[in-house]
């Protein structure tokens, strides 16, 4: 018998592996065409899903390039060049597997960037806004989290402590003196004016007052924010409260005005990610006590969580297509693949886009590679990163439904 049984697992195993190597061949499964721009032994990626890195035109992919030795370079490709290479332009010490250096697309400057930066001449973190047609830097003071429409105001938190809780989204370079062990009263979400002489820095909500809404036999626990994002028109925000209670992450998802009037989405179990549909609504990922888990929009207005049953009961990133259409990945399968879908949320429809293979090295961890779709402003590329064998890559699709 036992015999028997190691003969039969030795040709599973055999024709497992074969299949797997299928798999792995045909590693990009669409009929969607698609160009990839990678570069030998470097990582290429994009970062986080909440900002679209393909600028207005279709013109130019924003990129973090990142070297064998963890050295990190910003720069873009040019879609449609016929010799697709990536122009560098500076290096950056700000930056982290999950959110890149937050490479951000001016909506007021033409062909303008933003990323972040730390200037080892003055000890600084700085907001960079890059200009490609004039080739010029224009500097501001600390790093950024999210930058609104208007582009006269930003959010930002403390990069040290972020990574400090959730390595991977964080800054590893640190200046601040802070004692992690503490909730205090002085560091937390900061909002700042740009472009203004002075740009003056004002700290909204603190650490301390928002783990003190815990009761009091949770007050010795760690809390830090992730996750601050304006809403379309940039008189609001929200942002993730996280903190590590036995040894499982939680988190609370608050909505805030620009004066730091707040309140959290109340009696959810779970949070994930989200989506801004609209200025009162919001896509996301949770579970209501007592209710099925999935994707819910959150009514601002009413305080209601509607559940969008027609949607994937897994977790995704979710960006928004046009009115009504969003696009969701999946986490990786049992074969480390990825799908990907769009979601028609008013003829609560489904399109399967295609299956994405991630090597076990970008699975989990501190470098894990979420495919963290991003679809352009006219709704024609669709942006994805990759996790190959041993390095990133990004991939562009071309949105055939748009």
């Amino acid at each position: 018998m036992k015999i028997i049984n190691f003969l039969f697992w030795a040709i599973f195993s055999k024709i497992y592996s074969q299949f797997i190597k299928f798999r792995i061949f045909k590693k990009i499964n669409t009929k969607y065409p698609y160009t990839l721009f990678s570069i030998p032994k470097n990582h290429i990626f994009v970062g986080y899903y909440d900002f679209n890195p393909i600028d207005e035109q279709d013109n130019y992919l924003l990129c973090n390039k990142v070297d064998e030795n963890n050295k990190c370079t910003v720069g873009f490709f040019e879609i449609n060049s016929k010799n697709i290479q990536f122009k560098s332009i500076q290096k950056t010490e700000c930056w982290s597997w999950q959110l890149g250096a937050r490479l951000k697309w001016s909506t007021k400057y033409q062909k303008s960037f933003y990323f972040n930066y730390f200037s080892k001449e003055k000890k600084i973190f700085q907001t960079i806004r890059y200009s490609i047609n004039e080739k010029k830097f224009h500097y501001f003071e600390n790093c950024f989290f999210d930058i609104n429409y208007n582009e006269d105001k930003k959010l930002f938190l403390n990069f040290n402590r972020l990574e400090n809780f959730r390595p991977g989204y964080g800054h590893k370079i640190k200046i601040d003196k802070q004692n992690y062990l503490n909730n205090p009263e002085d560091d937390g979400i900061f909002i700042q004016d740009i472009n203004q002489k002075q740009n003056k820095v004002k700290l909204l909500i603190s650490i301390y007052e928002i783990a003190e809404l815990e009761n009091s036999s949770k007050k010795k626990i760690q809390h830090y924010f992730n996750h601050l994002s304006f809403n379309p028109t940039g008189n609001k925000f929200l942002f993730f409260d996280c903190w590590t209670e036995d040894k499982k992450r939680r988190t609370k998802i608050f909505i805030s005005n620009l004066n730091g009037n707040y309140y959290y989405i109340e009696d959810l179990e779970i949070a994930s990610h989200y989506l801004w549909l609209s200025d009162t609504e919001i896509l996301i990922y949770c579970k209501p006590v007592n209710k099925t888990v999935g994707f819910y929009i959150y009514n601002i207005n009413l305080k209601t969580l509607a559940l969008q049953s027609f949607m994937q009961k897994n977790d995704g990133h979710p960006h928004l297509l046009k009115k009504n259409r969003v696009l969701i990945d999946t986490y990786a399968n049992r074969l480390s693949f990825r799908k990907l879908y769009f979601y028609n949320t008013e003829k609560k429809k489904k399109l399967l886009i295609g299956e994405f293979f991630t090597s076990k090295k970008f699975i989990t961890g501190e470098m894990k590679c979420d495919l963290h779709p991003r679809i352009s402003n006219t709704n024609r590329l669709i942006s994805l990163d990759l996790g190959k064998e041993n390095f990133r890559e990004t991939i562009i699709l071309i949105n055939k439904n748009y």
